[in-house]
């Protein structure tokens, strides 16, 4: 294991860079069990022989092809009521660092980013709740970046060099990402949260376009309008309706 200390940063103030694990959250929880951890610690992986997804989806990923990381940070600022505006900055953060090479990004609710109709990123963020507020954060994050050939269960999957033609040193486009990320995890904490939320919902995938979307009561036409406090996603149906859902309970219909 390579350890690298950048005390100029909040995220990526300590990072450590390990061959494989199963998942970098599990490898977080883990040292988190057995003391505190530097806020901003970051791991990042070669490989993830069993990578989490969103709701126990897993995350295929093909070593040293790809970033796959973990960090942690206490935000102990924001109400547990209003913690899906952390997963809102970390997409924005992912999305402006991918923009830097191409345009076409967008986020996809609640936890992944899209390049047009296809996945590049996912994220996800498991939080420990103390009273009123969040007490601790976990945040995985999956980006392909020089994979070329994807499982033929993956329904959709892209990356960067697909996108671009170029191939890229891993290891510089992490400090990149790693620099974006602080940037916008500093605004999450001096800015007002209307405004985070605003732009992730001006980034949104699908926003005011009619489309249709699965449920388990069946498919129906609706156009995304907003996104409430909660984090549950806002969609008008053609029959006028005003329909809120929650994760995993409405699915895409691509």
């Amino acid at each position: 294991m390579k350890v690298h200390e950048n005390n100029n940063r909040i995220i990526g103030s300590r990072v450590e860079y390990i061959e494989s694990t199963t998942s970098t959250n599990e490898y977080i929880k883990q040292k988190f069990d057995s003391g505190n951890l530097k806020n901003g610690l970051a791991v990042l992986a070669s490989q993830q022989t069993k990578g989490k997804g969103f709701r126990n989806n897993k995350w295929e990923s093909e070593a040293h092809k790809n970033i796959t990381f973990s960090f942690i940070v206490y935000p102990e600022f924001l109400f547990a009521s209003k913690q899906f505006v952390l997963s809102q900055s970390v997409s924005l953060a992912i999305l402006d660092y991918l923009s830097s090479y191409s345009t076409g990004f967008v986020v996809k609710w609640p936890n992944d980013i899209y390049f047009k109709n296809k996945k590049i990123a996912g994220i996800l963020i498991e939080n420990s709740i103390q009273g009123e507020y969040l007490h601790d954060s976990i945040v995985g994050i999956g980006i392909n970046i020089n994979q070329e050939v994807f499982s033929s269960a993956l329904p959709n999957p892209i990356s960067l060099k697909n996108i671009t033609g170029k191939e890229f040193n891993i290891r510089k486009e992490f400090d990149k990402l790693l620099e974006t990320i602080n940037m916008h995890y500093l605004h999450l904490i001096n800015t007002d949260l209307a405004v985070i939320s605003e732009s992730y919902l001006n980034n949104l995938y699908r926003i005011n376009q009619w489309a249709t979307y699965k449920t388990i009561n069946g498919s129906f036409t609706g156009k995304i309008v907003g996104i409430n406090e909660y984090g549950f996603l806002n969609i008008i149906s053609k029959n006028n309706e005003n329909l809120f859902f929650n994760f995993k309970e409405v699915e895409y219909v691509l």
